[in-house]
């Protein structure tokens, strides 16, 4: 059976600023869920790109961020914490799950628990084996979380004006801070090998060797000329969401010597993106979601911009 490729976009709003986070899931269907702050969540079928049609919807408190794990939506629902929906029927999604959290920003699945960046609260770690019984079971109070990412034993947090602060999450009941690094404003961050890549705001693109997580150490910077709110690394490129100056490509395969190698104006401010195959999907608060070809890193051109529905995130389905 073939599998079709789902986007998951997630992107969120605090104050005046704008943050994005965006993921990918693969399933059979093609759907996108959207995260609509006071709207609740919406389903968007993108099967014909070129003609999205929404399906489904759902009200919930104030959607920030979503992600899409099997055939469930778990949303980070800002101060009404952790929403978990059914979307098995895109046309009539279902809430089967909820808890309350402090005010969470962003949420990552993996395995049986939900890891959510919940403001400053910090992070807080939920077991989801059964979605309609959310038990919260570990927590670490951090600065501020805006992100969480989480790779094998440790999670990478996004800690705002606190920069990345690196958390061992293998026992989830008995979670410690292990390591710590300065940076201007951690927006956004992905972990790829033995680095993570932090949208530090103002501050571009920073590089960071967690190889020994207890001692991260800074290893790459680069000025990208806007504010970076949103990172992903596909190859030997990271792809930075970089505010009013748009979409910014920068090559890593040096990470102690980043270069730009490509830069395409998407007209708004980008605040998130995501990598898939040729294309990169950028969140826009402008023109929304950006469709740009990417397959000439060096040359990157718009395909599409889609305008038409007011949003605060995407995942897939």
């Amino acid at each position: 059976m073939k599998k079709r490729v789902i986007l998951i976009i997630t992107f969120l709003f605090i104050l005046t600023t704008s943050i994005l986070i965006i993921t990918m899931s693969l399933k059979r269907n093609t759907h996108i869920v959207v995260a609509g702050s006071f709207e609740g969540i919406f389903i968007v079928d993108v099967k014909d790109p070129l003609n999205p049609r929404q399906v489904g919807h759902l009200d919930t408190y104030n959607a920030y961020d979503v992600q899409v794990s099997g055939k469930y939506a778990y949303i980070a629902d800002s101060n009404n914490g952790l929403v978990i929906v059914d979307v098995s029927d895109p046309t009539n999604p279902r809430q089967v799950g909820h808890l309350d959290t402090y005010n969470a920003y962003d949420v990552q699945v993996s395995g049986k628990y939900a890891y959510i960046a919940d403001s400053n609260n910090g992070l807080v770690i939920v077991d989801v084996s059964d979605p309609t019984n959310p038990r919260q079971v570990g927590y670490l109070n951090t600065y501020n979380a805006y992100d969480v990412q989480v790779s094998g034993k440790y999670a990478c947090i996004a800690d705002s004006n606190n920069g990345l602060v690196i958390v061992d999450v293998s026992d989830p009941a008995n979670l410690r801070q292990v390591g710590h690094l300065d940076t201007y404003n951690a927006y956004d961050v992905q972990v790829s090998g033995k680095y993570a890549y932090v949208a530090d705001s103002n501050n571009g693109l920073v590089i960071v060797d967690v190889s020994e997580p207890a001692n991260p150490r800074q290893v790459g910077y680069l000025d990208t000329g806007g504010g970076a709110n949103g990172v992903q690394v596909s190859g030997k490129y990271a792809y930075v969401a970089d505010s009013n100056n748009g979409l910014v490509i920068v090559d890593v395969s040096d990470p102690a010597n980043p270069k730009q190698v490509g830069y395409l104006d998407t007209d708004g401010g980008a605040i998130g993106v995501h990598v898939l195959n040729n294309y990169a999907y950028i969140a826009d608060d402008n023109n929304v979601l950006v469709i740009v070809d990417v397959s000439d890193p060096t040359n990157p051109f718009l395909v599409k911009d889609i305008s038409w529905l007011t949003l605060y995130g995407l995942s897939g389905m």
